[in-house]
């Protein structure tokens, strides 16, 4: 029932059959109207000649024994004369795409000796020529759409390769001619006339009924019942991608061939009868979960083709009767299988029972979205089909069927299973600009992994059924983890032992002020003692509240060596906030500066510095009093109920953390850091810490000089920074302002994903720079990766003793290439959260995959997946991956797109609006000093994301700022953006009317097609209602009227009258230069005296006449 080479762009066949077909006359031709299939595949056609080769039928055999050539070119014109739709051309006519059938039409078989290629190379060239002539492209109005190329190997050994066009074929009519073909070579060679029934009826009757069917009453309730069962459905597949998905589909693709056993299909069988359905039922199924898995959605829709040939007589005609069905598989509420087979069941009866409907219809009725980079309404195919193949003998030599890669694929990805004696041949046909050869090997994989969990039985959910082996498991959860020697000393320790071995180093610098070692040690040594003194220990809270200073490392450290834990506190913070953290903390002191000491109403201590009396404290350093798992500091988050919360950070990890660092990237005792970052954001912890363990030298800038470009680049210069850790904001900033950092200088990078053209310009400057994640609860970060020059980023692996879990919602392991949710474990997991025991149940939760008692892993909300070698690559947050319209879109990659262009210095993507009817995506955008002005940018924009972007990922709006707002920490604050309609700049336009002669003529042209009284010039062509049949027409229109061929390309990159209007009138400019002839062809001939002649007419003038002198002589 199923073919597997059958068409999404196809008709079907009308319940009865309708009087003869009539026709007129073209050059001896007879013409009748086309199909709406044919007419589909001209356009695409005539949209990009790629399209072509993506709708070849080929089809090659090995022949193991002589071929009489002559007997085989009369067989197959025996077979061309039986079929008219052998002998169909396409043409237009009077605006009408129209079927010309030449009665006396002949195909020549092309034969090609390779008797002198050498033998050892000889194979080779087969498989070069069946490539070649593959996807060789046919010319519809002049070519016949049928070709034949027999190669010669030696006398006894042939190829026969046959290439048909989908648009007068289909895999039925492949298979029917093949048999025709054969039986007619083996009667000719028998002196007699081949067996074959009488035709009772051609394609073009075919067509004749299609049309007729499409007035009936039938048609309407088919088009009623596919408007219901696709309503609301997600016409987008977002399957996971090796590669960007390109603004226009190429179709460039491959095949993967795979075999499943002789016991696989009679298991496959059994289960089927068994549970009252089909092997194509079952196969179907658990290719809708292995997508399920791939996608993580609930609803697909999937493209599976059938014959269309329900009446008898059209079962032997050779024409473009195939039809695709649309298969809404629901997996919603993660069923069992049982029920999922039920629901596969239900939809794929009804679906057959409507399969008349056309495909091209289902379209133009759901009027999806437009966009050139996917298929409408489906992006994968699933074929199943029996046996189809008989066993052919040419003159009784049997044929061998061989493999033809056409370099092309019509969809994303297509699984074509063919059920055989010896099992099932699968075959993944793949589009390879979106995705490796090595994926597709996984995939199907996968995929036998899935039905083989499906048979195992019926009450299990489908969300249980794994793709993964317990092989490809066990090395998932082998690879997630790194280990490392654990750290030797805890921080207060370490720092002590570094102030022992270089005392008069200069540990810190501060504008003029400077510390060495032994200083910052003594002084928090002393301080230490007096917060002991006010009751310090183990686990106290001491709220830190002071702008940066070495008096905020001195208080930091004081209270680690006292035992307790700080509270880092940010002086900018409104009151309230400052004292909420306060309060939560159960904080027993504040260690504060003199001005800010109003923040410490109602805690029991305040310390002020410096004015603390610590001169009667000793200096020498105190006992440890601290253990790895005792608490280091209490780091306040945002949270989503609307108060922070305090993550709990361990000695422990602390110290593992500053180890590992220390290794990868490493930090040199002659290195100079910047700290930039206000100590409130965790990733403060790198920079005032890991320089002190290993012997370096902190800078520390002020928050002005850390938020001004030309102020940090004249720090860095000053002091001789060598390395720097900020956020992509920052850097960003300092890029702006002139000062990259060059060779020799360590660029540390995160606390937000690193935008891809970030990274090529931080690393074209010679710099190292790394790329760095990690979230609070996992103790600042938790992966690194070392960028070079043109690399893609990536969060690369994990830490030293840290492990990375790509787990799916039931936290089992994902497979390579799949996202799923990121989750954190080892050393550097956070106790959880203070104060809030059931927050941290739910976001700490016990590791299976460790040996250690009491392990757990972080859910970070973090969407990423692993490459092939291991590394991670970061998708998005969850709640940053939007769905707008059945679109899901990630913001990052419109950002990206943005952000090339430019008069971009930054931008932020988001969707506005509360209700579905007003969600909107915005850009917020950052121009350049010199663009901050132009009134065209936010149009020039738009412009740029439709020349990058499929429609639905372009910004309604894009909204021009200053600046970005920014949290404390360097991150935008998404909260802050403004509302976009008090001040955006809209990408559209108001209604212009015509301003030239060829707008004018273009707008009458369009009003005509349309069906509408006014058109402007600056109006979408598909936003007023155009579609593909139309837009071919539009075409032709605007050829006949201008005598331009506009290129199908052109309507669709940017479907308005002026664009039409630049695109012909360019044209016809570049028509009217035409090229004289040099002046030697002009006189050639003359004599002297006739030249002169010519000189002297008044009609020639002066121009050139030196020149004409000379070419004549």
């Amino acid at each position: 029932m199923l073919a597997p080479d059958a068409d999404p762009h196809s008709p079907s066949s009308p319940g009865d059959a309708g009087q003869s077909t009539s026709s007129s006359s073209l050059n001896g031709s007879y013409v009748f109207p086309a199909s709406t299939s044919q007419e589909r595949l001209w356009f695409l056609r005539e949209f990009d000649a790629r399209w072509g080769a993506a709708y070849h039928l080929p089809v090659a055999f090995r022949i193991d024994g002589p071929v009489d050539r002559l007997a085989l070119q009369r067989a197959v014109n025996l077979v061309v004369t039986r079929h008219e739709g052998l002998r169909t051309r396409l043409a237009h006519l009077d605006g009408q795409l129209v079927q010309v059938i030449n009665p006396h039409a002949r195909v020549t078989v092309s034969v090609v000796d390779l008797g002198h290629v050498p033998e050892a190379e000889r194979w080779d060239e087969v498989q070069r020529l069946l490539a070649t002539e593959s996807q060789r492209l046919f010319r519809f109005t002049e070519d016949s759409l049928l070709r034949l190329t027999l190669l010669r190997l030696s006398g006894t050994r042939h190829v026969l390769l046959a290439t048909l066009h989908h648009i007068i074929a289909d895999g039925t009519s492949v298979e029917l001619f093949l048999r025709e073909l054969v039986a007619s070579y083996g009667a000719l060679l028998q002196h007699t006339a081949p067996h074959l029934a009488e035709l009772a009826v051609q394609y073009a009757d075919y067509v004749a009924w299609q049309r007729q069917w499409l007035d009936t009453e039938e048609y309407t309730k088919q088009r009623e019942y596919w408007g219901r069962k696709l309503a609301g459905a997600p016409l987008v597949l977002e399957l996971p991608t090796d590669r960007p998905r390109p603004v226009v589909q190429s179709f460039r693709g491959a095949n993967k061939e795979f075999r499943l056993s002789r016991e696989f299909a009679a298991s496959v069988r059994r289960y089927a009868h068994e549970g009252g359905s089909t092997s194509y039922m079952v196969l179907l199924a658990a290719f809708a979960v292995l997508l399920r898995h791939y996608t993580g959605q609930e609803e697909l829709l999937l493209g599976t083709p059938v014959a269309n040939r329900q009446r008898p007589e059209l079962e032997p005609v050779i024409g473009f009767l195939a039809n695709t069905l649309v298969v809404r598989a629901d997996l919603t509420g993660d069923p069992s299988v049982e029920e999922l087979l039920r629901r596969i069941r239900e939809t794929t009866l009804e679906a057959v029972a409507h399969e008349q409907f056309p495909f091209d219809k289902i379209v133009e009725a759901l009027q999806p979205e437009r966009t050139l980079s996917r298929n409408p309404l489906f992006q994968v195919m699933f074929g199943f089909q029996e046996a189809p193949h008989a066993r052919l003998a040419l003159g009784g030599h049997p044929l061998t069927r061989l493999p033809v890669e056409t370099g092309t694929s019509r969809f994303d990805l297509s699984l074509f299973l063919t059920e055989d004696s010896d099992g099932i041949q699968g075959l993944v046909e793949y589009s390879t600009d979106l995705f490796e050869a090595d994926t597709i090997d996984r995939l199907t994989r996968h995929y036998q992994a899935v039905v083989e969990g499906l048979l195992r039985g019926g009450h299990q959910r489908v969300s249980q059924l794994s793709l993964l082996t317990e092989t490809e498991r066990a090395e998932l959860v082998a690879s997630a983890f790194r280990a490392e020697p654990e750290p030797t000393a805890l921080l207060p320790q370490a720092v002590e032992a570094q102030a022992a071995r270089t005392p008069d180093r200069v540990a810190l610098v501060f504008g003029s002020e400077q510390l060495t070692y032994a200083e910052l040690n003594a002084r928090a040594n002393r301080l230490a003692r007096l917060l002991k003194a006010r009751g310090v220990g183990a686990e106290s809270r001491v709220a830190v509240c002071m702008e940066c200073s070495p008096d905020l490392v001195v208080s930091l450290l004081a209270v680690l060596k006292a035992g307790g834990a700080y509270v880092p506190v940010d002086p900018r913070y409104p009151l309230e906030r400052v004292r909420y953290m306060i309060e939560d903390a159960r904080a027993q002191v504040l260690l504060t500066r003199r001005e800010l000491a109003h923040h410490g109403e109602g805690i029991p201590h305040v310390v002020s510095l410096p004015e603390a009396g610590l001169e009667g404290e000793g200096d020498a350093n105190l006992e440890p009093v601290a253990d790895a798992a005792q608490l280091a500091y209490v780091l306040y988050t945002s949270g989503s109920s609307g108060r922070p919360k305090g993550v709990m950070i361990s000695h422990g990890a602390l110290a593992n953390f500053l180890t590992t660092m220390a290794r990868e990237p490493g930090l040199r005792a002659e290195d100079v850091l910047a700290a930039v970052t206000t100590f409130s954001f965790d990733i403060a912890a790198l920079e005032l810490y890991l320089p002190l363990v290993q012997g370096a030298r902190v800078v520390m800038a002020t928050r002005e000089q850390a938020a001004d470009g030309r102020a940090l680049s004249g720090v860095l210069a000053r002091h001789g920074v060598t390395v720097m850790q900020a956020t992509p904001a920052t850097w960003r900033m300092l890029a702006d302002a002139g000062g990259a950092p060059g060779p020799g200088f360590t660029v540390l990078c995160g606390g937000e994903a690193l935008p891809q053209d970030l990274a090529d310009a931080l690393t074209a400057n010679g710099a190292r720079v790394w790329n760095l994640y990690g979230p609070t609860e996992t103790t600042v970060w938790s992966c690194r990766k070392r960028l070079g020059a043109g690399d893609r980023v990536s969060l690369g692996g994990p830490l030293g003793n840290t492990s990375v879990h790509v787990l799916d919602p039931d936290l089992r392991p994902v497979p390579v290439g799949l996202a799923g949710e990121l989750f954190i474990g080892g050393s550097g997991v956070a106790r959880g959260y203070w104060g809030r025991p059931s927050l941290t149940a739910e976001r700490f939760v016990p590791d299976p995959f460790s040996a250690r008692p009491g392990a757990r892993l972080y859910r970070t909300g973090d969407l990423v997946r692993r490459r092939a070698g291991g590394e991670l690559e970061f998708i998005g947050r969850a709640d940053h991956q939007v769905k707008l319209r059945g679109y899901r879109i990630e913001l990052a990659e419109i950002e990206l797109t943005l952000r090339r262009h430019e008069a971009v210095r930054d931008v932020v993507a988001l969707v506005w609006g509360s209700s579905e009817a007003e969600r909107r995506l915005i850009a917020y955008v950052v121009p350049v000093a010199a663009q901050a002005g132009d009134d065209t940018l936010a149009q020039r924009l738009r412009e740029h994301a439709r020349a990058s972007l499929p429609e639905y990922m372009v910004p309604s709006a894009n909204v021009l700022l200053d600046a970005l707002p920014l949290t404390p920490n360097g991150k935008v604050d998404r909260r802050s953006l403004p509302d976009p309609r008090s001040v955006m700049a809209r990408g559209g336009a108001m209604h212009v009317a015509p301003r030239t002669e060829t707008e004018g003529r273009i707008a009458t042209i369009w009003m005509q097609l349309l069906g509408c009284d006014q058109v402007g010039v600056k109006d979408d062509f598909f936003e007023l209602g155009g579609n593909s049949l139309l837009a071919g027409r539009l075409v032709e229109a605007l050829d006949r009227t201008f005598g331009v061929r506009v290129p199908m390309r052109d309507l669709f990159l940017d479907a308005t009258i002026a664009n039409l209007a630049t695109v012909i009138d360019g044209r016809r400019r570049k028509a009217s230069v035409v090229e004289a002839p040099h002046v030697d062809e002009l006189v050639s001939g003359l004599t002297d005296e006739e030249v002169e002649a010519l000189l002297n007419e008044p009609q020639l003038g002066h121009v050139n006449t030196q020149h004409v002198k000379e070419g004549s002589r």
